[in-house]
């Protein structure tokens, strides 16, 4: 008795798979070299820049000289300066490259368990894919080559949401909850959208009080320890983040406003998107855990400044659309879009970010390409919700 032949489709996958997981190896052995040599080594001009800034920021704070200048170079409320102290203002430069790339390892690790986890990867393919695919991120990337945060706070950015949505209420829970995420809320313009889902998803408000807390504590210190009025510290703050948000970074709310002469709507239309995306998590309160990530997910990308490497925020929509593709119950051509959709993100993920040194128009529609993805993930994962499917495997306690 003969064995049933393979279908051309299936004779196809093995192959494909192989060659996916090569081309993926490549790209990740490359990203993570050249990116980890610029964090370590590279003292040039781009070797941890961003890193340096924060070392001269922190400094800065802490000796009382003026941080919101017309030509500063990061804008970070004045908190951020007292979380950021201990990362790096008691180092050297060179210490914090070390410092920094060994807790880059760390957290790499930790996003790679946490997504191995919550997309149900079980075979060694699948383990292994998703490592590659976060190694190969050009945003994860560029972040370590420039010393950014966004790979540093995705992870505890995941935990502190977790803690309040799954299992029961506890105070244990929900202060050390309330800890991560103030720790995170060092970039507000990433973390500050998750904050609903910290105040809606645990059904109290105890750890949305705590962070709140903490993060006023955090603040009226920081302007304590230069003298300074908080209130005016503050509005420097958003006076000089407004100014940059209009003249650099990419894919964003704040930049489309600028580019259309429109940048006195900065703030309000970020404030009005904030405002929005809080309304329809608490609409959808009781939706699968990882749909409302996503939905966040891209909102935090694209409400406010930021450059490439907070593009690792997108992350987060590919899981949800994964989810969505793997659910039996599912109809089959929904989940075809959502896999389809999911593996358009991984490829804006894996791609070279904005190329600066190609000619317009072109420029401009790469870019774009980017933001009209995202939008189309965020348009799905939205109907997905309003649909109000249960997921069988959603959310683990």
């Amino acid at each position: 008795m003969h064995a049933p032949s393979l279908t051309p489709v299936a004779r196809l996958q093995a192959p494909l798979r192989w060659f996916a997981a090569a081309a993926l190896t490549a790209i990740a052995g490359r990203t993570m070299s050249v990116q980890f040599h610029r964090l370590i080594w590279d003292h040039g001009p781009s070797g941890g820049i961003d890193l340096a800034i924060f070392h001269q920021l922190v400094a800065g704070w802490f000796a009382g000289l003026p941080v919101y200048t017309p030509d500063g170079s990061f804008t970070y409320p004045p908190a951020s300066y007292v979380l950021l102290w201990p990362l790096i203002g008691w180092l050297t430069v060179e210490t914090a490259r070390w410092w920094w790339a060994a807790a880059y390892v760390v957290m790499l690790a930790a996003l790679v368990l946490l997504i191995a986890r919550e997309t149900c990867a079980t075979t060694t393919w699948e383990r292994a894919f998703v490592t590659l695919i976060i190694l190969a991120m050009n945003a994860a990337g560029v972040c370590i080559g420039n010393g950014q945060l966004i790979v540093l706070l995705l992870p505890p950015l995941l935990a502190a949401i977790f803690l309040v949505a799954r299992g029961p209420a506890s105070w244990p829970r929900d202060l050390i909850a309330a800890t991560l995420f103030v720790t995170v809320l060092v970039k507000p313009t990433v973390t500050a959208p998750f904050f609903w889902l910290l105040l809606f998803l645990p059904g109290r408000v105890r750890p949305a009080l705590i962070t709140a807390a903490g993060y006023a504590t955090l603040t009226m210190l920081a302007a304590w320890l230069r003298n300074g009025d908080v209130l005016a510290l503050l509005h420097q703050w958003i006076i000089r983040g407004a100014a940059e948000a209009s003249a650099a970074g990419y894919g964003n709310l704040q930049l489309a406003l600028s580019s259309i002469a429109l940048s006195d709507w900065i703030l309000p239309a970020s404030l009005v998107v904030l405002a929005a995306v809080g309304t329809w998590i608490y609409r959808h309160r009781h939706a699968d855990l990882w749909l409302l990530l996503g939905v966040t997910g891209v909102v935090a990308r694209i409400w406010s400044y930021h450059r490439v490497y907070d593009d690792v925020l997108i992350v987060l929509p590919a899981v949800a659309l994964y989810r969505v593709a793997r659910q039996a119950g599912s109809p089959s051509n929904e989940r075809r879009a959502a896999g389809s959709a999911a593996a358009l993100l991984v490829a804006t993920l894996v791609a070279p970010g904005p190329w600066h040194d190609i000619a317009q128009p072109w420029r401009n529609a790469y870019d774009a390409m980017h933001v009209i993805v995202w939008l189309m993930a965020l348009s799905y994962l939205m109907r997905v919700t309003a649909r109000a499917r249960v997921y069988s495997y959603a959310d683990r306690g």
